[in-house]
């Protein structure tokens, strides 16, 4: 009888432990997962990225040359990086907002990425009237701005307008507060 007990005991210890294991391979498998997607996803996008980054160093070599060939050429590589661009952008958003990739560093490392097409795309924007008018160009900004309100944090896009708006505002220090204080 005390053979018995002990038996089943030990039967439902393995069998916890057999399910806590599981649980557990399971849970590093499903993030394991959703790194090789991201990483995946992203090679594309940083190819992209890298184009619309460096394209109005490019674009000013060849509008300097005078070359209408050239600078057609130019503009249609721009065009075709942020196409691409916002293709991968979209498949992104929509596995984000799909429940695929829901593990909280990846969503943050990724927002941090965002951040800086964010800045470079509307940098091109607008100093480009070509790229303004493509399409494109603002559906990747409706993807970013999409993906911040996915992570419910404060958008990146909303402190950086806050920023320069306020970079505009004469600066006024404490001391001058004061004064202005006990003069009224």
């Amino acid at each position: 009888m005390a053979f018995d007990v002990y038996g089943v005991g030990l039967a439902a210890a393995a069998l916890i432990v057999s399910v806590v294991l599981f649980i557990i391979g399971h849970k590093r498998s499903k993030k394991s997962e959703q790194v090789r997607i991201s990483r995946y996803i992203w090679e594309s996008i940083r190819i992209q990225y890298r184009i619309i980054h460096e394209w109005p160093m490019k674009d000013n070599a060849t509008l300097q040359s005078e070359d209408s060939r050239k600078i057609a050429d130019s503009q249609m590589e721009v065009r075709r990086a942020l196409y691409l661009l916002n293709d991968d952008l979209s498949y992104f958003v929509y596995l984000v907002d799909k429940g695929e990739i829901v593990d909280s560093s990846i969503l943050e490392y990724y927002r941090k990425q965002l951040s800086h097409v964010h800045v470079d795309v509307n940098h091109i924007m607008s100093w480009y009237p070509h790229v303004k008018e493509y399409r494109p160009s603002h559906e990747i900004i409706e993807h970013i701005k999409k993906y911040d309100s996915l992570l419910g944090k404060k958008k990146k896009y909303e402190i950086l307008h806050l920023i320069r708006r306020y970079d505009k505002l004469p600066i006024i220090s404490r001391q001058q507060k004061k004064r202005n204080k006990d003069k009224t």
